[in-house]
């Protein structure tokens, strides 16, 4: 009888001729997997990439003064900082300026950033960073290198403050350093590479005399150092990087989102194509059917023909899209090729949205499948009529 069920589903009405149309599910549910999962783990890697250069510049978690005194604001935040080593969290202190850069005649606003430790800067933009140099240096992006007619490596450059000048310009000349740092994205809000420059504490301090310093918490915090950082530190502002960066957090989210939703939609293609399908087979296996209904099968019997075939072709699929997307993924194909963003070095795969995907494919194939056979239930009566007829 299961041979039966089997020629039913999978031949078409002559013996030896295959029913091609029930490949659909299959491929449709291995295209769905595989562009699920590459999205995601693209999405979620280009996601990671630029929050840990976010947190690694920025920082993950920012500490500022809440009525900043000239006279103490440093006392407090060498405090602050005591208190931060004491609980295992490595920070730095931060000057956060807007500047203009000038040289060969051009003269261009910049955000400034000086920094004491170059190590998060280094880890970030895959660097290293010659510090002897960069005491009287500055670093610049690719991008504001190119703007600025490539300057070559110890080139004199002018940062001046205007925000900090008075009767005279507060200013300094540093010399390029032999590195440019890159970053290209997209969907990021920040154009680090075009409107950042890096230069140290001790020349921030000199070039912007009138500007608050604060503190930078370069490693990632769980919710738990938050919430202890905020309550043990009572004369700071403590903001996490997604408080800092709330548009673009919603961005890339929103982004991700909209992205593997689009592997969602070509199985919802599928799954209104599965009515088309069941209808058909119906119409070709009539005769068949009603010599399963006159010799005793039940119409449970007859919709589990239809269910548990097309749920393992769905599996099948699933798992095939599931194996392939671990193969491009692992490969680095996209990465060889160029077919993602450049700053991209390595694709984790997370297994779970594979997992995710497969139950996924199984429920909207069982559903789609359970409601086409249900509408088509008064056939199967007509057809039990008929072969009771006959």
């Amino acid at each position: 009888m299961f041979k039966y069920y089997f020629k039913i589903f999978y031949k078409r009405n002559f013996p030896h001729s295959f029913n091609f149309s029930i490949l659909f599910p299959l491929i449709g549910t291995t295209i769905s997997t595989l562009s699920v999962v590459v999205i995601f783990c693209v999405m979620t890697s280009l996601e990671n990439k630029i929050k840990n250069t976010i947190i690694s510049t920025e920082g993950s978690a920012t500490i500022r003064i809440k009525e900043p005194n000239k006279k103490t604001i440093h006392k407090e935040l060498s405090e602050i900082q005591k208190y931060l080593t004491s609980i295992g969290i490595a920070s730095q202190k931060i000057i956060d300026r807007p500047s203009i850069i000038s040289y060969d005649n051009k003269a261009i606003f910049v955000n400034v950033i000086g920094l004491q430790d170059l190590s998060f800067l280094e880890q970030a933009f895959d660097l290293s960073i010659d510090s002897s140099k960069f005491e009287e240096g500055v670093l610049i992006g690719s991008k504001l290198n190119a703007k600025l007619g490539f300057p070559k490596p110890g080139t004199s450059l002018l940062l001046t403050s205007p925000l900090d000048s008075g009767l005279s310009i507060s200013g300094k000349v540093l010399k390029v350093i032999d590195e440019n740092f890159f970053f290209d994205n997209p969907a990021s809000v920040k154009d680090f590479s075009g409107l950042y420059v890096y230069i140290s504490y001790k020349n921030a301090k000199e070039i912007f005399p009138l500007s608050n310093p604060y503190i930078v918490i370069n490693r990632e915090l769980s919710k738990t150092d938050l919430f202890n950082i905020k309550n043990n530190v009572k004369n700071g502002d403590v903001k996490s990087w997604e408080k800092e960066n709330p548009l673009f957090f919603s961005a890339i989210k929103l982004e991700k989102f909209l992205y593997t939703t689009f592997g969602f939609m070509i199985l919802l293609i599928v799954s209104f194509n599965i009515f088309g399908l069941v209808n058909l087979i119906i119409l070709r296996k009539k005769n068949q059917l009603s010599s399963l209904l006159y010799f005793g099968a039940s119409k449970k019997q007859l919709e589990s023909i239809f269910i548990v075939n097309i749920l393992l072709l769905g599996f099948i699929g699933s798992i095939i899209g599931g194996i392939i997307s671990i193969i491009i993924l692992k490969s680095n194909i996209l990465i060889h090729y160029s077919l993602i963003p450049s700053m991209i070095k390595k694709i984790d795969v997370y297994f779970p949205i594979i997992i995710m995907s497969v139950i996924f494919n199984i429920f909207i194939l069982f559903l789609s499948t359970k409601i086409s056979v249900k509408n088509n239930i008064k056939n199967i009566g007509v057809l039990r009529s008929n072969a009771i007829e006959a």
